[in-house]
């Protein structure tokens, strides 16, 4: 058995374009958010405003890593570690900057001077509100962080031989006769394979406890597929039933016994996912043989 190893590497070239460019959204969104934030003093209302500012350096941080190709963990988190703290610096400078109206590289240059005036101005009206600040940081700074660290091996695999990231998935939900722990799928994979869970019956999304299995493959080549596990189900030990799920297992690599049209039995885009050569010649074939003067008779009809 084994599962997909992230090879540590990534595209300086990428990085050289895709991390300039995400620093720049970010540090006009900081603009925005700052002035936002300014003029609108209820705590609330702001707290939501961090919590959609958190998630645009959240989603712009994980197009820069994807967009450089970083297959490396460490290197993942450091620079959404970076996005975060640089977005959330700018918020406060800008924010100091509209309160004193100077320019932002002003209050870059000397930015000591204008904290110590801000924090003069909170003391004669009543306390520096450290809380609020801490808070506002521990968001914004600790959700992206937490968003990648999570993802051990990134959100999806990455095809070595292609250069790109398998973006091709299908799920499959399945009731199985038993509650399946990680051990026990790896020997029925690896005893069985594949093909004997397929031949479960299938599931519901709404309905309470079942599998969900996601295969992911690169288009291109075909190479590897990788597997990836969900358990939906219902925990009946709280007041309300509330239906919960858990990750099993994730980027499993498969030795495939069965057939693409097996797997995706059901599926109404399986073919056109997989042949695109035969559909584009389909398609074109039926132009050629394009007849306008069917079109005359509908219109007699």
């Amino acid at each position: 058995m084994a599962y997909y190893q992230e090879s540590k590497k990534f595209s300086l070239a990428r990085m050289a374009w895709a991390y300039p460019l995400s620093l720049l959204i970010i540090f006009g969104i900081a603009d925005l958010y700052a002035y936002v934030t300014l003029e609108n003093p209820a705590s609330f209302f702001n707290f939501l405003i961090a919590g959609l500012y958190m998630l645009i350096i959240a989603v712009v941080g994980t197009l820069a890593i994807e967009g450089a190709k970083i297959r490396h963990y460490n290197l993942r988190v450091f620079s959404m570690t970076l996005f975060a703290v640089i977005g959330l610096v700018c918020a406060w400078i800008f924010f100091l900057a509209l309160i004193f109206e100077v320019p932002f590289f002003t209050v870059l240059t000397d930015f000591s001077f204008y904290f110590e005036r801000l924090t003069g101005g909170f003391t004669r009206n009543g306390g520096i509100p450290y809380f609020s600040w801490l808070s506002e940081a521990a968001l914004i700074v600790g959700f992206p962080i937490y968003f990648v660290a999570s993802a051990r091996k990134g959100d999806k695999p990455y095809c070595e031989v292609c250069d790109k990231w398998m973006e091709n998935s299908e799920s499959k939900l399945l009731k199985l006769p038993q509650v399946f722990t990680l051990s026990e799928l790896e020997d029925k994979i690896e005893m069985d394979g594949i093909r004997s869970f397929l031949n479960y019956d299938r599931a519901h999304k709404k309905d309470p406890n079942h599998y969900e299995f996601i295969f992911l493959w690169c288009s291109s080549c075909r190479g590897n597929v990788y597997l990836s596990v969900k358990r939906h189900y219902t925990d009946n030990s709280k007041t309300i039933d509330k239906n919960e799920s858990e990750d099993i297992m994730n980027f499993y690599e498969l030795e495939p016994d069965f057939s693409w049209e097996e797997l995706f039995e059901g599926s109404n885009d399986s073919e056109d996912r997989f042949n695109f050569s035969e559909s584009t010649n389909t398609e074109s074939n039926d132009l050629e043989n394009f007849d306008p003067n069917e079109f005359d008779e509908l219109e007699e009809i």
